[in-house]
């Protein structure tokens, strides 16, 4: 079941930006204002591109995590499975998963959990929060798990 969401006109804006800069480059950032509807924007985002493979939203806050889950969920209109703490997303391929995964950083960061989803199924992952991106720790989820990853300076 899908949520319609009426989209402001600085979100649709927003969204042709991150469209636009994703034909020139493989990764870019949003920045928005509290409350000014960034889940739902990614939400509509991750609707547009599951056709492309699944989505994965990382995040560090649990009310972040299950947030994001039914919301994008709904607007995307497809299952979410959440990968945190004791819950476990799927499987974690393409085939047995859910199209979007919501997952905490933390997690991600233990006991070979980030081996279990195979970046090539993904069409786009999300730093919910970007400010904590260059943390080693997101690094390492935004690297697939290359250890070598290096911390920024």
């Amino acid at each position: 079941m899908i949520t319609t969401t009426k989209l402001r006109p600085y979100q649709i804006e927003a969204i042709e930006g991150i469209e636009t800069a994703w034909r020139a480059h493989d990764s870019t950032l949003a920045v928005m204002a509290t409350g000014t509807g960034k889940t739902d924007v990614f939400g509509d985002l991750i609707r547009r591109w599951l056709e492309f493979g699944r989505a994965m939203v990382v995040a560090h806050r649990e009310e972040l995590i299950d947030q994001a889950a039914q919301r994008v969920g709904a607007i995307a209109g497809c299952r979410a499975d959440v990968e945190m703490a004791d819950r476990r997303a799927g499987d974690g391929t393409m085939w047995d998963g859910a199209p979007l995964v919501v997952a905490s950083v933390q997690s991600l960061n233990s006991a070979d959990r980030l081996a279990r989803f195979d970046p090539m199924d993904y069409a786009m992952l999300v730093i919910d929060e970007a400010h904590h991106a260059t943390a080693d720790t997101y690094r390492r989820v935004i690297a697939g798990g290359d250890e070598s990853v290096t911390r920024c300076n």
